[in-house]
């Protein structure tokens, strides 16, 4: 979603939808999402997605832009859970590193910031929060695609999207899109040991998972990152819930095999991401 598109569907729907600039790039480009609600700004419940922190994993941004069209074009079909909620919508969190993966190398993961004594450029976004930054699951060589900055929140695309969302005081809950694994990820990354609200997340996992797979049958696994997929530290999603204390702070995999897929995949993901999504909605008010 360009600035101008999400400017336009803002200034259509500009009663209950509005563009927001939830950062900046190492080279200066605004990362741009759009807020919405058919109730009052800051007053509401919060939910938070967003895509692309990884520039190769094309299709989580275009599933979050399938969100913001299923929301936006059928605004009475989800009148109830838009005025139950204030939405935040970010297609693409890395906007550097996605358009080098477009225009020049599409396995490009990090961001395009480059790094003091060496040629090798860029961050991991997903590894440069403080949560368990500089443990397992990440690298310190500036030439790893898992590189996790000189220091917590030394990638510009993650300390302005800190300052931002801290500004979220009724978060409650936090969905980071990637690609691919198929798999409902809740803290922890960056230890095996289980989180305080671990049952919690085990149940709207369940739940979640259950209601993607009633759309067209694709089965998604949940658990902890560290022991479901693999250790990560310094993710987004971690430090969402140590920080901010949200409880439902998700890193989803998406379905898939490849990090370019058809676009004939956009929209079945999509389908079944949205059910996902509002049962995810529904679990925040039972916690």
């Amino acid at each position: 979603m360009t600035s101008t598109l999400g400017w336009l569907i803002a200034a259509n729907n500009s009663a209950w939808v509005k563009q927001v600039q939830v950062g900046t790039s190492y080279a200066g480009k605004p990362i741009m999402g759009l807020k919405m609600t058919k109730g009052t700004f800051g007053a509401l419940p919060q939910m938070y997605l967003d895509g692309g922190i990884h520039a190769r994993e094309w299709l989580a941004p275009a599933t979050v832009e399938y969100l913001i069209g299923q929301f936006v074009n059928n605004a009475t079909l989800y009148a109830s859970y838009l005025n139950a909620f204030e939405w935040t919508f970010v297609p693409v969190f890395n906007p550097d590193g996605y358009d080098y993966s477009w225009t020049t190398d599409p396995n490009w993961r990090k961001n395009r910031q480059p790094n003091t004594g060496s040629a090798c450029v860029g961050t991991d976004n997903c590894r440069n929060a403080a949560a368990g930054w500089g443990g397992e699951g990440n690298s310190s060589s500036a030439c790893s695609d898992t590189y996790h900055g000189v220091a917590a929140w030394s990638a510009p695309e993650m300390n302005s999207w800190k300052t931002y969302i801290l500004t979220y005081t009724k978060l409650v809950a936090y969905v980071n899109f990637h690609s691919y694994a198929e798999l409902w990820l809740d803290p922890y990354g960056y230890t095996a040991a289980k989180p305080a609200d671990y049952n919690v997340q085990q149940s709207n996992g369940l739940n979640v998972t259950k209601a993607i797979k009633a759309v067209h049958g694709q089965t998604y696994g949940y658990g902890p990152a560290y022991t479901t997929i693999y250790p990560a530290s310094g993710v987004p999603s971690d430090w969402i819930y140590d920080y901010m204390h949200v409880k439902l702070s998700q890193a989803v995999e998406l379905r898939g095999n490849s990090f370019q897929p058809p676009p004939s995949i956009i929209i079945p993901t999509g389908e079944e991401i949205m059910a996902g999504v509002l049962k995810l909605a529904d679990d925040t008010k039972n916690v």
